[in-house]
């Protein structure tokens, strides 16, 4: 089956791309992330599932890359979700000492490491 790329929209595709990686395909989820950033770039949501496509993909330099785009937005650095997608990036990196800073630093904002 083929998929008439032009007549998707990019929350159709995103939608798609969680329901393969979901369901253990997360090459092709990727390939859907990857078209939805293609037509909207600077979308948000979009940044942030095409980082968690890669974080699944076990491409973590691409997740970093993708996360600190997210990050040059005022707010964005202190997104708990985003933070964990970072962690996970950096230890796909094998930078175990990254992230285990960054879970340290969560847990002392939240108070559960006492």
């Amino acid at each position: 089956m083929t998929e008439n790329w032009n007549s998707l929209s990019v929350e159709w595709l995103c939608r798609r791309a969680a329901l393969l990686s979901d369901n253990g395909y997360v090459q092709r989820g990727l390939v859907y992330q990857l078209v939805a950033y293609h037509m909207e770039p600077l979308d948000k949501r979009v940044q942030r599932g095409l980082a968690k496509m890669f974080v699944l993909a076990g491409d973590g330099a691409r997740a970093l890359e993708m996360i600190k785009k997210l990050e040059q937005d005022e707010g964005e650095a202190e997104d708990l979700s985003l933070s964990l997608l970072r962690a996970s990036a950096h230890l796909l990196l094998g930078q175990t000492e990254q992230t285990a800073r960054i879970l340290a630093q969560h847990l002392d904002a939240t108070g559960d490491a006492g």
